[in-house]
């Protein structure tokens, strides 16, 4: 009988850390001995293939042939690099935008109400006071609510983008929580309550105004859509056009200052960004189709 075992399955890929090295790990068996692995280091310039033990039961295998200690070395080192890149590309980009959002909320309060805030807001909301203005601050008030971006993602649940429906709700869910999170921490209020001489439009709220919930929502939603459906860069211009307007019309309405739009915008954009790197995000529709 030859002392070289038979294959009889493949274990699947590992790990890949670039395109010259590839760590591949095969079981045989044969019947004068239990069982080996082996695992194969494949580079651009020749093949190295390493035999080591593996423990079943109570009966331990001999290495077969090879550089087993240096084999084994390498290639557990290069699994846990490996490891360790997936981890930051899904975790590190959350954790930074995690710090973004803290960041973009201290730097929205500090700057909050300051002499220029003001002065753009008064500039926004008198200066360029119009009929048609006025028109546009309606319908930005309607894009910008949490409910007609549910009932956007609810008619995608039943044309047949299910899980990407269900995944956008969850995220706006999570979105509408950290902005009140913020708004009653930061308990700022709003233009209209606090200057005197402000045009203001459409219903009072009542809660803080620190960040815009309205431009939160505008940003997520867009950026949901354009990450789901990977649409080409002048849809996606438009549609970023319409979450600006959204964002403009608060301004424009004397509800927020810029710095509570801006804020919101951004806040919505790192929200989308964090759920797209989370295992609740199906990916793109084009991986859906693959599947």
């Amino acid at each position: 009988m030859s002392s070289r075992p038979s294959r009889v399955n493949s274990w699947p890929r590992l790990a890949s850390a670039a395109p010259f090295l590839r760590l591949m790990v095969d079981h045989f068996e044969c019947p004068d001995i239990v069982s080996t692995s082996s695992a194969e280091l494949r580079y651009s310039d020749g093949r190295m293939r390493v035999y080591y033990t593996i423990e079943h039961g109570r009966r331990k295998t001999k290495p077969d042939s090879g550089p087993f200690g240096l084999g084994m070395v390498l290639a557990l080192f290069h699994a846990r690099n490996m490891a360790m890149r997936v981890l930051w590309r899904r975790y590190g980009v959350i954790l930074l935008c995690l710090l973004g959002i803290a960041a973009v909320s201290a730097g929205g309060l500090a700057l909050r109400a300051s002499a220029a805030d003001i002065g753009l807001l008064r500039a926004i909301n008198s200066g360029l006071a119009s009929p048609a203005l006025d028109g546009l601050a309606y319908l930005g008030y309607a894009l910008g609510t949490f409910w007609f971006s549910l009932a956007l993602f609810a008619g995608l649940f039943f044309a047949g983008y299910r899980r990407f429906g269900l995944s956008a709700v969850g995220a706006m869910v999570a979105g509408g929580l950290l902005v009140l999170l913020i708004k009653y921490l930061s308990q700022q209020p709003r233009p209209w309550q606090m200057l005197a001489g402000v045009r203001f439009m459409g219903l009072r709220a009542q809660s803080p105004a620190f960040p815009s919930g309205h431009a939160q929502q505008a940003f997520l939603t867009t950026s949901l859509l354009n990450r789901y459906f990977l649409f080409r860069w002048y849809i996606e211009a438009v549609l970023y056009s319409v979450a600006a307007l959204v964002a403009f019309t608060r301004i424009y309405v004397g509800d927020h200052f810029a710095c509570d739009v801006i804020a919101g915008a951004l806040i919505g954009v790192l929200v989308a960004l964090i759920w797209t790197h989370t295992r609740l995000w199906p990916g793109t529709v084009r991986q859906e189709e693959r599947r």
